[in-house]
């Protein structure tokens, strides 16, 4: 996915506390698909996102095409899906995470 690997290459930090560090990130990426998600903002139905790495804690970071912005998005009990955190880079959600 271009633009994960345009994300990765500038290497920004970020604080997480979910064990993700600039070290590892890269372990996380997984080949992309495309997820069905609530962006849980009280505007949009449910829409396709594109899963670009599968993190600890049953969560999953996405490229969310209709906002243009990356998501942490996390699997609830019943299989579902919902975007619990976005921002403008992927240090910013991992970091939000």
């Amino acid at each position: 996915m271009k633009l994960l690997d345009e994300e990765l290459a500038k290497s920004e930090p970020f604080e997480n506390f979910h064990g993700i560090t600039t070290e590892n990130v890269r372990s996380f990426v997984v080949t992309p698909r495309q997820q069905l998600v609530d962006p849980d903002d009280g505007d949009r139905s449910p829409c396709q996102i594109w899963v670009a790495m599968e993190l600890p804690g049953n969560a999953l970071l996405a490229w969310d095409p209709f906002d243009e912005s990356w998501a942490i998005v996390e699997t609830l009990p019943d299989a579902s899906c919902i975007i619990t955190v976005g921002g403008d880079s992927l240090a910013e959600v991992l970091d939000g995470m």
